[in-house]
């Protein structure tokens, strides 16, 4: 029996809502079957050929072939645990921490304070709950077993053929892992994978993660009255605004942005209603009533428009509400009528996680595809009661983005001077934070050629 102890650093703070309770930290259950994937995964690139081959792969095909590899050449990695239930791998994982290592207990701070916890949930959005956080000041120890010596070599974070390091370096832990929180790590080098990365100099949590946050805007949802990222507080002289990176992509495959179709749905009485209430400023969507020139060029206006819900290519988000709009106006996606497969739930492509480097932390991102089958999904979406743009006719049916590739979307507008192009800063701090956004989608460039883009 092979026993292997592993020193994990933490990086970010996790979410735990049992932080209560004592020695609340990982859960193996949560660690134990994400790691079997991965390893799987991992060896479906093998049975491919390498991860130069991945090309025309999905994940779950290389997840099966993975296994199929595993059963064909190392049969003894396998548990003896019911394969048809779960695909498990022979060795067993303990997590473990001191009270001495736990900082000053558990820790509540508003969920408002990191802008990542609540972003993009619509109705979900509420600034005054609290959230928990459990942070080490030192280690906790994983512990593994395997009866296998081959499976140890890629279970221990030390070895050449560590599958561990790199699976840590690629996932977070907790609730809201995909923004930043729960990033752990062994205390070895991060692999050297073609994976795309910047650096901020900083070591506050909270202004970590408002530059995260405002990472996912530049990308998603675009930049409007933000807080300071620096100090988290509101400024009313800080006019800063962005059309999101999807819109311009979109926009060069002709789609039409979603929100201009919800807001043909609402009329012009809502969006002005709108604009008046929020003190927009003058340089964002003149308030002419005619919407070609609220954005001139986008979408032929023949009837024949390709028409989408374009942001969700980004993670779906079943239910919007809009600031000054009507509450009982909430923007709806469902599955249509008819469709074999509901589909509530679809992550973003984006996981973020942070790890402690020197004065700061370099922020890796691990980019997976979205389906295909996602991208071709077919949404009911409505306006409060109204349809929503129309799919062969058909109104309140929208498709995803069928014509997205990923790789074209990073290739052709994660570039710093995309960003400086897209960027209205009209204020000496807006010209401050746009460089420093300049700078993180500056940096991702200078390594978006060797890329590796998970398969969908």
């Amino acid at each position: 029996m092979y026993t292997i102890p592993i020193p994990l650093y933490q990086h970010t703070p996790l979410i735990h809502f049992q932080a209560d309770q004592q020695g609340a930290t990982l859960r193996a259950t949560e660690v134990k079957p994400r790691l079997d994937r991965f390893i799987i995964t991992r060896m479906g690139w093998e049975a491919a050929g390498g991860k130069d081959k991945l090309a025309g792969y999905t994940e779950k095909q290389l997840y099966d072939n993975g296994w199929g590899y595993i059963k064909k050449h190392h049969p003894l990695w396998i548990s003896n645990s019911d394969e048809e239930r779960q695909k498990s791998l022979n060795f067993r994982l303990k997590i473990f921490s001191r009270p001495e290592d736990e900082v000053a207990g558990v820790h509540q701070e508003k969920a408002n304070k990191f802008g990542n916890y609540f972003a993009d949930v619509g109705n979900e959005k509420k600034p005054e709950e609290t959230v928990r956080l459990v942070t080490f000041h030192r280690v906790i120890m994983l512990k593994i077993t395997t009866p296998d010596a081959e499976l140890a070599k890629c279970l221990r974070h030390d070895s050449p053929e560590s599958l561990l390091t790199p699976f840590f370096y690629a996932n977070n832990f907790g609730t809201r892992q995909s923004k930043g929180f729960g990033s752990f790590s062994p205390a070895v080098k991060p692999p050297e994978e073609e994976v795309f990365k910047f650096y901020l100099n900083t070591t506050d949590y909270e202004k970590l993660f408002r530059y995260l946050e405002l990472f996912n805007r530049v990308v998603r949802t675009g930049v409007n009255k933000i807080t300071d990222p620096d100090t988290g507080t509101f400024n009313r002289n800080i006019e800063i605004y962005m059309k999101p990176l999807i819109f311009s992509y979109a926009a060069s495959k002709d789609r039409v942005w979603e929100k201009k179709l919800i807001k043909e749905t609402a009329g012009y009485g809502v969006y002005n209603n709108q604009k008046s209430r929020t003190d927009t400023p003058s340089h964002v969507e003149p308030a002419t009533g005619k919407w070609p020139a609220w954005y001139q060029g986008q979408g032929k206006e023949d009837g024949n428009r390709k028409e989408g819900t374009i942001r969700d290519v980004m993670g779906l988000s079943t239910n919007q509400t809009w600031m000054a709009y009507d509450k009982k106006s909430v923007i709806k996606k469902s599955t249509k009528d008819g469709t074999p497969q509901s589909i509530d739930r679809a992550p973003s492509p984006f996981t973020l996680v942070p790890v402690k480097t020197g004065a700061g932390f370099t922020v890796y991102v691990y980019v997976q595809a979205p389906s295909k089958a996602y991208l071709d999904h077919t949404f009911k979406v409505t306006f409060g009661s109204a349809p929503v743009g129309k799919l062969n006719g058909n109104p309140g049916q929208l498709k995803v983005f069928p014509d997205f590739i990923m790789k074209d979307f990073i290739d052709g507008f994660f570039k710093k001077s995309v960003v400086e192009d897209s960027l209205i800063t009209p204020n000496p701090r807006d010209k401050e934070i746009g460089q420093t956004l300049q700078n993180i989608f500056g940096q991702i460039e200078s390594n978006r050629k060797t890329q590796n883009i998970l398969p969908a």
